[in-house]
């Protein structure tokens, strides 16, 4: 009967610290996509009629994710991503995004989960995106 408590309150436990770390990475991953986003919106400009993306981007994105240890990245609608902190030939711009995370982020203006982004990752991971709206 001992026993039995100590493994329930040992699962009850794991329970906690475990929400507690998946709040704590979606948090943190969310500061860093509103300041990723903030910093994309200043180095944007319209050429042409066209929205164009600075080159310095890339200079903001790298450490960012560096120091939180994910990815960050620039896509358009259509799931086709325009820049990466892991470079042009990084994986992201392999494969698109899928069109459901698309369609969640338009709806409700902003996709959290756990996914494999419809095979980019090998392995789910946490996700964290937010749509750039520009006047």
């Amino acid at each position: 009967m001992i026993l039995l408590t100590i493994v329930f309150l040992g699962v009850v436990f794991l329970s906690f610290a475990s929400r507690y770390f998946q709040e704590d990475r979606f948090n943190t991953l969310h500061q860093n996509a509103v300041f990723s986003l903030e910093a994309t919106r200043q180095l944007c400009f319209q050429d042409k009629g066209t929205y164009k993306v600075s080159a310095e981007l890339h200079g903001i994105y790298e450490p960012v994710a560096d120091a939180i240890d994910a990815d960050i990245f620039l896509a358009k609608t259509d799931g086709k991503t325009l820049i990466c902190s892991g470079g042009s030939d990084c994986v992201h711009t392999k494969k698109n995004l899928p069109a459901e995370v698309m369609e969640t982020i338009r709806q409700e203006q902003q996709y959290s989960g756990i996914t494999d982004l419809g095979g980019i990752y090998p392995v789910k991971h946490y996700v964290v995106a937010l749509p750039l709206v520009l006047e």
